[in-house]
């Protein structure tokens, strides 16, 4: 039984549900679930299809990168000026938002400062990100946080571990005699 149009297919179609529903009910909606529980399996079908090939681009993609890298003597030394640029940029980011000078002793060269977690906990912090980069992008995310991140030099940093006070801030309260 060859179908000339979509149309003409169509209307067959609702015809046969229309006899099925009046002539057996119970036939109906069988014919209804097993259609709803095979149109649930074809999307499921699709999300395992796309996940597969969505592992096997990214497999492509890392196929491509490794290919490069044996091939291409110049690739690598790129990769590592790229990524160096953009953590630089990133860490420049941070710094100048958060103030770009140490909360403590005032210092201004870029190389000296660093970030510090005003209530400690960076080391863990850094154990759980696996990368300094990962650390500024939180920074970027919590929109610069006062309260949470400051701009420390290195002696100022290493010196306030362990909540100890800044021979900065030492000698400040010993001026003014607090």
């Amino acid at each position: 039984m060859a179908f000339k149009t979509s149309a003409e297919r169509r209307r067959k179609s609702l015809e046969y549900y229309h006899r099925l529903k009046t002539d057996n009910p119970e036939g109906y909606a069988r014919r209804r679930l097993l259609e709803t529980a095979r149109r649930r399996q074809r999307r499921a079908d699709d999300a395992v299809y796309k996940a597969l090939t969505d592992a096997r681009s990214a497999r492509a993609v890392l196929d491509v990168y490794h290919r490069r890298k044996s091939e291409d003597p110049t690739f690598m030394p790129t990769m590592r000026a790229r990524h160096r640029d953009r953590d630089a940029d990133l860490r420049r980011t941070v710094i100048g938002n958060l103030g770009g000078a140490c909360a403590c002793c005032g210092e201004t060269e870029y190389g000296f400062l660093s970030v510090d977690h005003i209530k400690g906990g960076g080391n863990q912090h850094r154990r759980e990100r696996g990368h300094l980069r990962a650390i500024y992008v939180d920074v970027i995310r919590s929109g610069f946080d006062a309260s949470r991140y400051r701009v420390l030099c290195m002696n100022c940093n290493w010196a306030t571990r362990s909540g100890r006070l800044c021979p900065h801030q030492v000698a400040f309260r010993q001026a003014i005699g607090v």
